[in-house]
């Protein structure tokens, strides 16, 4: 794809998770984002001959529905299907239909209201076998904020930690594979509201109190410079900034912080000389 090409299917792709979720440039987000598909819209033939439908005019009404109705992700597109297609399963051969679909309708919604809801508790899972004194860090960091006389008792480390209903991987565990699942966005400290990246080495409680070992990625440029050479720069580059980061592969230290300070996950994409990360801003927004 010429960078061109490539820059104008960034405008969709922008387009669409703006108005998803995060609202990430407050009232403004429906107006940039509208802006994106708009010029997405005027320039598709240019590359997609013979594109212009009506499903893709339709797009341009989508930053009104996001005014109206806030973010895309919690709108369904399918539930008059739904019920049509609940309504078929339900009238069972009877010539009276409405009192048939009624009555199992207020069927479905009574077991429904009796379902027991699952709660997850945010806390420490799956403590590590693994010997404390292995790392250096730990054994520093309670010295300098305990002082107990009792490191092994003290310190308890973890592989996983939930944190806000959400689960969280360190590299300690293993069972997730080939899973990039243990980079997450967090700040530094609560001062300081500037977020980061960075790779969970492992959870741990010291005298009470639950932190993650994260090694911090910096950041090595701005996504938007890989598309200098487009027309689209402009409109690209404060949307696009926002939702992708290009860090270094490498990380430059090691920061201990509260598990509170964790925001979320992220995505990661390995590149040859980066790592290109977005940060999950709606859990309904990916797989």
């Amino acid at each position: 794809m010429s960078i061109e090409q490539y820059s104008h299917l960034a405008l969709y792709v922008c387009f669409f998770r703006l108005l998803h979720s995060g609202h990430l440039f407050g009232e403004q987000t429906s107006e940039i984002a509208n802006q994106l598909i708009v010029q997405f819209y005027k320039d598709v033939e240019i590359f997609y001959k013979n594109s212009l439908t009506f499903k893709l005019h339709l797009h341009l009404h989508l930053s009104s529905m996001y005014n109206t109705h806030g973010a895309l992700c919690h709108l369904g597109c399918f539930s008059q299907e739904s019920l049509i297609g609940f309504v078929s399963d339900n009238h069972h051969g009877s010539r009276f239909h409405g009192n048939s679909i009624i009555h199992f309708y207020n069927i479905d919604f009574c077991l429904h209201d009796k379902k027991k809801q699952n709660t997850v508790v945010d806390g420490p899972c799956d403590p590590t076998d693994t010997p404390r004194n292995s790392y250096g860090y730990l054994k520093e960091f309670h010295s300098r904020v305990c002082g107990c006389d009792h490191f092994v008792l003290c310190v308890k480390a973890y592989r996983r930690y939930i944190i806000h209903q959400r689960m969280y991987h360190s590299l300690l565990y293993t069972k997730r594979q080939s899973s990039i699942s243990y980079i997450v966005q967090y700040i530094s400290t609560f001062n300081d509201p500037k977020k980061r990246f960075g790779i969970v080495d492992l959870f741990f409680i010291s005298n009470g109190f639950s932190y993650a070992a994260i090694k911090y990625y910096p950041f090595k440029q701005l996504y938007s410079e890989f598309f200098q050479g487009s027309s689209y720069y402009q409109l690209l580059k404060e949307p696009i900034d926002r939702l992708y980061f290009v860090l270094d592969k490498c990380y430059c230290e090691l920061e201990i912080v509260s598990v509170e300070r964790i925001l979320n996950h992220c995505i990661v994409i390995e590149k040859k000389h980066y790592l290109l990360v977005t940060n999950i801003l709606s859990y309904n927004e990916h797989d």
